[in-house]
């Protein structure tokens, strides 16, 4: 029997402040068709989000090439040594060809201001949730900040990250970032009172960093510590360093990203079908 195909699929959170009605599909419009080059030699750039069946929730697609130097040195691999200016010469690229085409299905919910995309497409291509998060960082920033909107892109992060960084093994360095996010954001309680602290200083971001003292053997996670580090896990990140065995060891929920699962083998349905039909919007 034939295996399935299957895709992955993660998720950031685009927050936005202030945040006029809709801004975010404004913002990703606004973006759509310009380029990043966003690690080496690979680019990327959006298409435009269109409504899905579903209000309120938008699809489109990130497209991935690679950019070719062509005014730089080439190989010859005949000689292996540089090619000559004649054989350069006859290299004839077309402006609008890009090598190594890649391209992976997004959705954007405006509610939760949440974009989900495929980290792995039907085709095996790979998309990073970091390199995603660069990515669109990059994209929306300048359309951003010719609006006078404060932007910061978060990974989603799985269930149990911050916990997984807060309990490593001779926990020695802690760093939390909590980023303000959207005014209409619903919040428990403590993550709250963590978020006012931000409101009341007029601050979009809080940075907390802690370094064990010499002769202990890990630093204490302390209850207010905990409550922190909830609220940078979907609005900023937590990042720790440790020791085990004499060795480091690391942990960020930046790394530490959601990733879900669902069949590629639907005939004719789109991302936004089988995502629905699979795990929903998390």
């Amino acid at each position: 029997m034939a295996r399935s195909r299957t895709i992955r699929v993660s998720a950031l959170n685009i927050s936005a402040t202030p945040h006029p009605e809709g801004i975010y599909v404004d913002l990703l419009t606004r973006a759509a068709g310009k380029k990043t080059n966003f690690r080496g030699s690979d680019w990327a750039k959006l298409t435009k989000p269109t409504q899905t069946e579903q209000e309120g929730v938008f699809q489109g697609r990130i497209l991935v090439w690679t950019e070719i130097d062509t005014s730089g040195p080439w190989l010859n691999t005949e000689t292996d040594d540089a090619l000559s200016s004649s054989d350069k010469a006859t290299i004839n690229i077309p402006a609008k060809a890009k090598p190594n085409y890649r391209v992976f299905n997004y959705v954007f919910r405006e509610k939760g201001h949440r974009l989900y995309f495929e980290t792995s497409n039907e085709f095996g291509d790979t998309f990073g949730p970091t390199t995603a998060q660069r990515a669109l960082l990059n994209l929306l920033e300048k359309p951003a900040l010719a609006r006078g909107i404060d932007l910061s892109v978060t990974v989603v992060p799985k269930s149990g990250a911050v916990k997984t960084v807060l309990s490593l093994p001779g926990l020695r360095l802690l760093h939390i970032r909590v980023i303000l996010p959207n005014e209409d954001t619903t919040d428990d309680r403590k993550r709250r009172r963590v978020l006012k602290r931000l409101e009341d200083a007029h601050a979009k971001q809080l940075d907390e960093i802690y370094t064990k003292r010499a002769g202990e053997d890990r630093l204490v996670t302390t209850p207010e510590i905990q409550e922190t580090a909830e609220a940078a896990a979907t609005d900023g990140f937590v990042t720790g360093v440790g020791r085990k065995n004499g060795k480091r060891v690391e942990a960020s929920t930046t790394k530490l990203a959601r990733r879900e699962t669902i069949p590629a083998d639907q005939a004719g349905a789109s991302f936004f079908s089988r995502l629905m039909g699979s795990i929903g919007l998390f």
